[in-house]
């Protein structure tokens, strides 16, 4: 892309061309995902047993966590591909993906919770082998969690 007779000084200004769009698009999406952060704020608070924080009135919104992942990764992936990237491709990867997101992410959910409720169980289990199987969850939870974020949006 850059005609510099230092590959290096090429390298970095293809860098530091791509970086603001880069944070830009991980800004909207951490705008859009805060909820979502709510959701596990106010789960803190029914737990610990807090008092009343504001966090719960971002509740509302909680829709845009999957829409907004889908378009992340889609802008995210026509950078990648050398495509331009910005707002306008964000919103149309939010538009492209805003079906097979939600049903990714119910499909998620209910995943973590029959992953969270097996691991619970035998948490709580007293036969002898329960806390093998209980690690034997656990890596299969953390597995899937690592393969989500590229199973969907290739």
């Amino acid at each position: 892309m850059y005609d510099s007779q230092n590959p290096l000084i090429a390298r970095v200004s293809e860098y530091l061309e791509n970086v603001f769009r880069f944070v830009s698009l991980n800004f909207l999406w951490l705008i859009s995902i805060a909820p979502i952060t709510a959701v596990f704020f106010y789960i803190l608070q029914l737990t610990i047993g807090l008092e009343e924080f504001p966090w719960v009135l971002i509740l509302i919104p909680i829709v845009l966590g999957s829409p907004a992942s889908g378009g992340l990764y889609y802008a995210t992936n026509q950078m990648a591909r050398g495509h331009d990237a910005g707002l306008m491709i964000y919103w149309e990867g939010i538009k492209i993906y805003v079906w097979p997101s939600y049903r990714w992410g119910i499909m998620n959910f209910v995943v973590a919770f029959l992953f969270s409720l097996n691991i619970w169980f035998y948490d709580n289990a007293t036969f002898q082998l329960a806390p093998y199987i209980r690690i034997v969850f656990i890596v299969s939870a953390v597995f899937w969690a690592v393969i989500q974020t590229c199973l969907l949006y290739t």
